[in-house]
C-alpha cells in the first residue's frame, strides 16, 4: 500500500467491498487505506502491542477487518492471526 501511495497511485482503488447481504458497495483508495492503517496501528501501539506480539482480532467480514486484522498489525511488526467465520 505504501509503495502505491509513494508511486503517485494514492487515489487509485485498492479495495472494493461489495456485500450482497446489505446491498452495500464501498471503495477505498490506497491513501484511505494507508490513513486507516496508520490510525489503527497507533491504537495497537497505545494498547502496548510491540514487534513480535501476537494480535488476534475476531471481526465480521467488513472492510475494517482488512485494516484491523491484516494491515494494522503488520505496521506494528506483530504477528497476526486471522480467523474467518464460515458457514
Amino acid at each position: 500500500m505504501d509503495r502505491h501511495v509513494e508511486a503517485g497511485r494514492g487515489d487509485d482503488i485498492a479495495l472494493i467491498y461489495d456485500s450482497p447481504v446489505t446491498s452495500t458497495v464501498r471503495k477505498f483508495s490506497f491513501s484511505e487505506l494507508q490513513d486507516l492503517t496508520a490510525k489503527f496501528a497507533g491504537v495497537l501501539k497505545t494498547k502496548g502491542v510491540e514487534k513480535g506480539d501476537r494480535v488476534i482480532i475476531y471481526m465480521p467480514m467488513i472492510p475494517e477487518t482488512v485494516v484491523a486484522c491484516w494491515l494494522g498489525p503488520n505496521w506494528c511488526d506483530s504477528w497476526r492471526g486471522i480467523r474467518r467465520l464460515c458457514f
